[in-house]
């Protein structure tokens, strides 16, 4: 019989463990079990045959075969309890003395003592038709390593690696671990498989806005367009009049970012110069107009390649009346759709509320 065995021995002999008592003398026996393993289920089958051991030393009815449920309840038990002692043994002493805890993350709790003098939370299930570790969790000591091996290496593990919220759920329909919610996502952040599972995903800088957009100036003074559609819509008093294409011109304000629309019957350029000179005569003259590249319009349908032709190269009309209006007309770097997100949210904000608006009416 080696060392171990023989303080195991010398311990039952001197009756450390009843069945109302555990004396805190069973701190370094515990203490030489937890460090034998981090498997919950492990370290209680460990103890259940040593417990098993002492029984079979003490009687002649010896007891053999696979660990019973009841054996292993009495294990996990013993376990938690001696744990409890050695942390909360003022908080038992002032139970049992029906005293008053000082102690405030426990006396807030309602904690009582069960008829195996574990520690257990109160609450307001009691009448409920739970189960009696749910309705009282078992409390749980923080910072102490039965506590991380019963969340980490139980809970965690045995649920396939959840999140911090439902780890904490499944571990307070059993136990009640203090700081648990702190616990759960100190663990979910050092468990190296849910790291890899959810990596923490670098992030582009964000480069710094256009003068455009940071200068403080009057309305529409810099001004970005869009285009969108076509739209289908019937002209009024028709009978039987057939859908006519419309489209629809977005201008947007770099500084304060209201948004303007216009109506364009075609993609001619004296379509676009009727429509500028409808928003300059509503809101003044741009100053500066920005629009996307005009590879950003190459398309497969015919709608597109429109856009495409009318914004490649501006028509000498169109130019020559931006010209007399002195307003400069600027395009985005190719390839860079990002570079228009001003308008591009107003296209989506105009789809959005025009589709559940107006639906199928022309």
């Amino acid at each position: 019989m080696d060392s171990f065995e023989k303080e195991l021995y010398s311990a039952e002999h001197k009756q450390l463990y009843t069945n109302n008592l555990v004396l805190s003398s069973d701190s370094d026996f515990i203490t030489q079990i937890l460090s034998l393993s981090n498997n919950f289920q492990k370290l209680i089958r460990i103890l259940s045959f040593l417990f098993r051991f002492l029984y079979n030393c003490k009687t002649k009815a010896k007891k053999s075969g696979s660990i019973s449920v009841e054996e292993f309840q009495h294990a996990k038990k013993y376990l938690v309890k001696t744990i409890q002692v050695n942390v909360f043994s003022a908080e038992i002493h002032a139970l049992k003395k029906n005293e008053c805890i000082k102690r405030t993350n426990v006396s807030n709790l309602n904690v009582f003592l069960d008829d195996d003098d574990l520690i257990r939370v109160g609450g307001i299930l009691t009448n409920s038709e739970l189960f009696f570790d749910q309705k009282h969790p078992i409390l749980l000591p923080r910072d102490h390593k039965l506590t991380d091996i019963i969340i980490k290496e139980h809970f965690h593990i045995k649920n396939l690696h959840v999140v911090a919220q439902t780890l904490l759920h499944l571990v307070r329909q059993e136990y009640w671990p203090l700081n648990g919610r702190n616990i759960s996502r100190r663990i979910m952040h050092e468990c190296l498989k849910c790291y890899k599972a959810k990596p923490k995903l670098e992030e582009q800088i964000v480069a710094s806005l256009p003068r455009e957009r940071v200068t403080v100036n009057s309305l529409f003074t810099n001004t970005g367009i869009d285009l969108c559609g076509p739209f289908y819509i019937k002209y009024k008093n028709q009978r039987k009049g057939i859908f006519n294409k419309v489209y629809v011109a977005i201008f947007v304000c770099f500084s304060t970012r209201a948004v303007h629309l216009e109506i364009l019957t075609d993609l001619t350029s004296d379509a676009l110069i009727s429509t500028l000179k409808r928003f300059f005569a509503r809101r003044g003259i741009c100053a500066t107009i920005f629009l996307d590249n005009a590879t950003n319009f190459v398309a497969a349908n015919s709608e597109l390649r429109k856009f495409y032709q009318l914004f490649k190269k501006l028509p000498d009309n169109l130019a020559s009346y931006l010209v007399s209006q002195s307003t400069s007309w600027k395009f985005l770097p190719p390839r860079s759709p990002n570079f228009g997100g001003l308008w591009e949210a107003g296209v989506k904000s105009l789809k959005h509320h025009l589709k559940r608006t107006v639906g199928n009416l022309k």
